[in-house]
């Protein structure tokens, strides 16, 4: 049932259910797919015993940037980079700080300053709590850029972290990249179960649009060497699109799996590292993360106070904790030394699989058409048992553009040129995967619940 789905998730789903062999329907669903706090009450009083929701009950508010970082510094997390908390902070934070016996209030300012701009010069970037997108986002090298870019932020509550300087790059420009992972609830009351976790192995690299230069107070305005935020480096000329997800070399947007394997190999390039000690440190990396935010996330969603004081909800989401499962995106940078860095996690990571393509002056536009679902003929490639492959994603876009005579040129908002609207390769080679995968997960969870949790995963790109 994804009658909850956002419009644009929609035809990853759609591909998602054809590819299982599943069937979207509103009535009878095994899994319910849902959007938000509302959203996900509204389903709870229809989901039957065994049926999934995609939704972990308030794991979307510790995922913010400020309860994040308390959780995260609370366990001395050393892949989470230095980070200080501003006031003041939002209702959910503060409310969680109580929960906790801490007081979460922030620092001010200025002990922010004195303690972070003492010793050696630093560069430090600012990050409102609820931000997304790359949204007033700023970096800062001094007690004065650093006061007044808080003092302009709409909101006052944010995070003030350490900029990772010395990133690993991709021939010269920084990049960073969008790592999934499964969650799925175990029953209350199973100590030993209270989250499966499971770390897709691929994700999404983003690529800045400008070459990287060292911070420094000439380019902290340049954001676009900075910060890799796709609404940021679409509505450059500089933007590079391409249809070949196998390619670690080209374009703004990459699988990450290919970017791995190009670096192990590349021992001419910008950094040899070993891709399997990178996969290693991600997978730690999630299950720290999870495991530092499962006690809370679950005493959040016990609390009656936090749902308004309806004792009812809470005994149907206890009653229901065994039918919960969440995608998120973990943030991830690597520096020179091949070290990952988790910078932030999104509770509702982007599904989308449709790019922006500037229409080329002189060229006739053949492009994707806005078809919802891509099928093929092979009818074994739409078999359960299947794994979705790269390679199998990627013909399958080229049989859908193939049959495609062009799409009409758009003016929208999306760009200031005109342009196409088409599904982007790498969006789906990765994202396709990563949610086929999470879902035939869910379905073993639905019909082996006794087995190891270990066994869901078989079949599927998670580890």
């Amino acid at each position: 049932d994804m009658e909850g789905a956002k419009s644009f998730e929609r035809p990853l789903l759609k591909m998602a259910a054809e590819l299982l062999g599943w069937k979207i329907s509103r009535s009878g669903v095994c899994v319910a797919w849902v959007q938000g706090k509302e959203n996900m009450i509204q389903k709870l009083s229809t989901l039957r015993k065994g049926d999934f929701l995609s939704h972990i009950p308030c794991l979307g508010v510790l995922t913010q940037k400020v309860p994040l970082a308390e959780v995260l510094d609370a366990i001395g997390a050393t892949f989470w980079p230095k980070t200080w908390c501003v006031p003041e902070l939002s209702i959910d934070s503060t409310w969680i700080g109580i929960r906790r016996g801490r007081n979460m209030c922030g620092q001010s300012i200025e002990s922010v300053c004195q303690e972070a701009f003492s010793g050696k010069p630093m560069t430090l970037i600012v990050k409102p709590n609820a931000g997304s997108q790359g949204k007033d986002i700023s970096l800062a090298q001094s007690a004065k850029e650093l006061c007044e870019t808080v003092a302009s932020l709409p909101k006052p509550a944010a995070i003030i972290q350490q900029y990772v300087d010395r990133p690993l790059l991709l021939d010269g420009f920084k990049w960073d990249a969008r790592v999934y992972a499964l969650i799925v609830s175990g029953p209350v009351g199973n100590a030993h179960k209270k989250f499966a976790c499971y770390l897709a192995r691929d994700g999404l690299v983003r690529v800045c649009v400008d070459r990287y230069e060292s911070p420094q107070s000439r380019n902290l305005h340049r954001l676009t060497s900075h910060l890799t935020n796709y609404s940021l480096s679409k509505i450059s000329d500089k933007f590079v699109h391409t249809d070949d997800p196998d390619n670690a070399c080209y374009g703004n947007k990459r699988r990450l799996a290919a970017v791995l394997e190009h670096l192990d190999s590349d021992s001419m390039g910008d950094g040899r590292i070993c891709a399997e000690d990178v996969w290693r440190q991600l997978g730690d990396i999630v299950k720290t993360s999870v495991d530092a935010m499962t006690d809370m996330i679950q005493s959040v969603s016990f609390d009656p106070l936090y749902w308004e004081g309806n004792e009812d909800l809470v005994d149907v989401i206890k009653s229901r904790y065994g039918q919960y499962f969440h995608i998120i995106g973990l943030d991830v940078i690597i520096d020179h030394v091949g070290k990952p860095w988790l910078l932030e996690i999104n509770s509702a990571p982007s599904l989308d699989i449709s790019e922006t393509v500037p229409v080329v002056e002189g060229r006739s536009a053949t492009i994707c058409g806005s078809s919802t679902t891509i099928a093929s003929d092979d009818a074994s490639e739409r078999q359960p048992s299947s794994p979705v492959s790269p390679s199998n994603v990627v013909s399958l876009i080229r049989q859908l553009r193939a049959r495609n005579q062009g799409h009409k040129i758009c003016n929208c908002g999306a760009l200031v040129k005109s342009h196409v609207h088409r599904n982007s390769a790498v969006d789906v080679a990765v994202k396709l995967p990563v949610l086929a995968g999470a879902l035939r997960i869910v379905d073993a969870a639905r019909n082996f619940p006794d087995r190891d949790h270990t066994t869901w995963s078989r079949g599927t790109l998670y580890q």
